[in-house]
């Protein structure tokens, strides 16, 4: 979707509500340790500055991030996965692939397209363990269609910009706000 438009910060709001909820954990996945280590620290302060679970304690130690002391959520990076593979995600519904999709300028992939599919899915079966219930949310800004996730799982997008495969396990939906380009078209 438009980049600033709220992917993060609804997902977030999403995955913490969800735990108050339920308790249901999630992941808040990135690439490289660096990016995640970059992003950590401020990972809650939208949620905060717009008042969301106000009468919550959000915050992130070390890897692990937490809600009122209690473990919510723990910070991986995609890269350095296999140093964590013994930690237990049983409690984990949810995660959070910030950045899928890369630029080619700022970023990029774990090697060739092969290589970083067979990482995230082996991290993926890592995390959900044959409960079948783990639900991905891939974040990126809109920029491009083509990308290794999107071939990897055929996916074509036509406008509107909403698909399910043939499965009927993963949906795609390009996210525009019409309202928050023309506030955006405002601006300096």
């Amino acid at each position: 979707g438009d980049r600033g438009g709220g992917k993060s910060f609804g997902t977030l709001e999403y995955c913490v509500a969800r735990f108050i909820k339920a308790g249901d954990q999630f992941i808040y996945l990135r690439r490289y340790k660096e990016e995640l280590d970059d992003s950590l620290p401020t990972l809650f302060d939208a949620l905060i500055k717009e008042g969301k679970f106000s009468r919550h304690e959000l915050s992130v130690k070390g890897k692990y991030i937490y809600c009122d002391g209690k473990v919510m959520g723990y910070a991986v990076a995609l890269s350095t996965y296999m140093k964590r593979k013994s930690v237990n995600y049983s409690n984990v519904k949810y995660i959070i692939f910030e950045e899928f999709m890369v630029d080619g300028v700022s970023s990029r992939y774990l090697g060739t397209a092969d290589k970083e599919v067979a990482v995230f899915e082996n991290f993926y079966e890592t995390v959900d363990r044959l409960r079948d219930e783990t639900r991905v949310f891939f974040l990126a800004n809109a920029f491009s269609m083509v990308n290794i996730y999107f071939m990897r799982y055929k996916i074509r997008l036509k406008p509107p910009y909403k698909t399910y495969n043939k499965l009927g396990n993963i949906m795609v939906c390009i996210w525009q706000d019409q309202s928050y380009r023309e506030a955006k078209m405002k601006t300096r």
